[in-house]
């Protein structure tokens, strides 16, 4: 469809998951996929079809991976919502494979922010940049920092990992560089100054 309709750009949205477990840090746009779970495989597959369509039908498109963006109307399901409503209702704080996961969670504003600048510049068409802040926190250290933020006294739960292939830890990292180079991107809020926002949203909402 959007090939058909001669659209002036396609931006797919892919995840930091098609890189996997990662062989080095920070990751960079050219490491090799190595996708753990059915997700992440999608991902891989959306990522060829969309190069495929700007080289076989001149589809001027570009591909940002993201790591986990939050904010408002996020996915119920995703972390920074469960344990923003888990401390405002004063529920236990569930910590799948112990919080050991590390991840670089950043604001929407900031994905927002790339997605402008990539529909701006002529430079990103057939071009993947990865979308990040760079910096990393644990699982458990932004379980406690939310805690902290809203005044709860929320437990922190335990949890074994939610399937046998995520059981080892995953710490990831993406390596910004290019988006800034490119693109000229640089992170416009800040961890503490989102989850601000997004704990205000929620208590409203």
């Amino acid at each position: 469809m959007a090939s058909r309709k001669k659209v002036e750009r396609f931006i797919y949205v892919s995840s930091n998951n098609i890189y996997g477990l990662p062989r080095r840090l920070p990751l960079r746009e050219d490491d090799s996929y190595n996708p753990r779970s059915p997700y992440d495989y999608s991902k891989v597959v959306a990522e060829h079809f969309v190069k495929s369509f700007h080289l076989h039908r001149q589809l001027p498109t570009v591909v940002l991976r993201s790591w986990k963006m939050f904010g408002p109307h996020d996915v119920p399901t995703a972390a920074v919502p469960r344990f923003i409503r888990a401390c405002i209702s004063g529920e236990p704080i569930p910590l799948y494979n112990g919080g050991k996961d590390v991840n670089d969670v950043y604001y929407v504003d900031n994905f927002c922010k790339a997605v402008t600048l990539a529909l701006k510049n002529p430079k990103a068409v057939g071009e993947t940049f990865n979308v990040g802040s760079g910096r990393e926190i644990s699982v458990l250290a932004l379980a406690r920092e939310i805690r902290r933020m809203t005044g709860s006294r929320s437990k922190l739960q335990i949890m074994p990992p939610r399937t046998p292939l995520e059981s080892k830890p995953m710490r990831t990292r993406p390596s910004t560089a290019k988006a800034q180079r490119v693109l000229g991107y640089r992170p416009v809020v800040g961890l503490r100054e989102g989850l601000k926002k997004t704990i205000e949203w929620y208590r409203a909402n």
